[in-house]
C-alpha cells in the first residue's frame, strides 16, 4: 500500500491504499476509512458528511452510481441457476456477485418496537441506538454505578409484618409476578430480619400491580434532601422550543441497584417465604431522589441545553429538525452507555407538540 493525499468534494486528508485494477472505480472507501474518519452516510439522499481536522463539516452529494429503473417489459425476479453454472459466470472478467446471509434474530426483545418515524434521517438515529428501545428488561441486574439505592434507618430494630391474607385470584398472582422477578434476577430468597406485606393494585387495563407495603420501613428512613426538579421550570426551560421527543425509561427503579447494605431491608413476606430486592423497587419513600440523581448525572452534559429530564421522563427540545438530529443523538448515546432502556411504546420522537408529565 501507499499513502496518497484525497480529496472528497471539500474534504481533504491523507489514506493507506492498496494499489489494485478496480475498472470502473477511481477507489474504494474501506472500513479503516470509515473508522478513522467515521462519515456520517444518508443512504436515502446519497449523501456523505466528513469533518476535518479544524473540525469543518463537508457534505458530499449524489454518492455511488445510480441505479437504472427496469423497463416495464423487463422481468424483475431473481432466478436460481446451478452450482456449476454460478461457477463459470463467476470467473469471467467483470462479473460482480453479491453474498447475504439471513440469520434468525435471537433476541426478540431488543429493537423489536425501535419506534417508526416518516423522517429517515430520524429512523436512522433510532436505528443506530436500536440497542436502547426494549419491550421489556433484560433477565440480569442492571450494571454496577457509582450510586446505588441506600436505605438509612439509624438505629431503628428490625421489624418483620406477616403476609396480609390475599385472595385466591391474588395469591396466584403474586405467585406468578414472583416468578417472573426470580428469572428476571431482580429479587431473590431471602432470610432478612426485616420484612413487608405485599399488596395488590388494579392496573387502567384491569391487570394487577404487586406492591409492597412499605410504610412503616419508610417511616423509620432517613429522608434523602435532593429535589426534584419543578415541572413548571422545565416547561419554562423548553420555552418555545419547535422540536420536541419525549424518552420514556422502561420500568425505572428497577434499572437501578440497591446497596448490598440495604438489599435485607426491602424484604417482602409472601405465604410461600420471603423475598428482597437487588433492584430498587417502587414504595421506598427516598427511591425518586436516588432516580433523579441518577438521570441527572447521566445527562448532565445536555441539561438545560436541550435536554430536561423528570424521573423517568426525558424531554429533547430543539428549535429546528437539523439541530433535533444531534440532540437525539447525544441523549441516546449517553442513555447506551449507562444501559439506560427506553420503552418504544411510551416514546414520541420528533414531534411538534406532546404531553410531558401531564402537561
Amino acid at each position: 500500500f501507499v499513502q496518497t493525499p484525497i480529496q472528497i468534494g471539500g474534504w481533504k486528508g491523507r489514506i493507506k491504499v492498496w494499489i489494485l485494477d478496480l475498472e470502473d472505480f477511481d477507489f474504494v472507501l474501506g472500513r479503516d476509512f470509515l473508522r478513522t474518519n467515521n462519515p456520517r452516510i444518508d443512504w436515502v439522499s446519497s449523501r456523505m458528511d466528513l469533518i476535518d481536522r479544524q473540525r469543518v463539516m463537508h457534505s458530499v452529494y449524489d454518492l455511488g452510481t445510480p441505479f437504472r429503473e427496469l423497463e416495464t417489459n423487463e422481468d424483475p425476479r431473481l432466478n436460481l441457476i446451478p452450482a456449476k453454472k454460478a461457477r463459470q459466470t463467476l470467473r469471467k472478467k467483470g462479473t460482480e456477485a453479491f453474498l447475504m446471509i439471513v440469520r434468525e434474530r435471537k433476541d426478540p426483545t431488543l429493537s423489536d418496537e425501535v419506534p417508526q418515524h416518516s423522517n429517515p434521517r430520524v429512523q436512522g438515529i433510532l436505528e443506530r441506538y436500536r440497542s436502547v428501545f426494549r419491550t421489556s428488561l433484560p433477565e440480569t441486574l442492571p450494571p454496577k454505578r457509582d450510586t446505588e439505592h441506600r436505605v438509612d434507618t439509624g438505629e431503628a430494630p428490625p421489624m418483620n409484618i406477616n403476609a396480609y391474607p390475599l385472595s385466591t385470584e391474588k395469591l396466584d398472582e403474586q405467585t406468578r409476578q414472583v416468578e417472573s422477578l426470580l428469572k428476571k434476577g431482580l429479587i431473590q430468597p431471602s432470610s432478612s430480619p426485616w420484612g413487608f406485606p405485599v399488596i395488590f393494585v388494579k392496573k387502567p387495563n384491569d391487570a394487577w400491580r404487586m406492591c409492597i407495603d412499605y410504610r412503616a420501613l419508610n417511616q423509620r428512613t432517613v429522608k434523602n434532601g435532593y429535589p426534584l426538579p419543578r415541572i413548571q421550570d422545565q416547561l419554562d426551560i423548553v420555552g418555545r422550543a419547535k422540536i420536541l421527543t419525549k424518552i420514556d425509561l422502561a420500568s425505572g427503579y428497577w434499572q437501578i441497584r440497591m446497596a448490598a447494605d440495604s438489599v435485607q431491608k426491602t424484604a417482602f413476606n409472601t405465604i410461600w417465604g420471603k423475598y428482597e430486592w437487588l433492584a430498587m423497587p417502587f414504595g421506598l419513600c427516598n427511591a425518586p431522589a436516588t432516580f433523579q440523581g441518577i438521570m441527572n448525572e447521566t445527562l448532565r452534559p445536555l441539561l438545560g441545553k436541550n435536554v430536561v429530564v423528570y424521573l423517568d421522563d426525558i424531554l429533547v427540545y430543539s428549535e429546528t429538525i437539523e439541530e433535533h438530529y444531534q440532540h437525539l443523538e447525544n441523549v441516546l448515546s449517553l442513555l447506551q452507555r449507562e444501559q439506560l432502556y427506553a420503552q418504544p411504546s411510551k416514546c414520541e420522537i420528533a414531534v411538534e407538540r406532546l404531553e410531558f408529565c401531564g402537561h
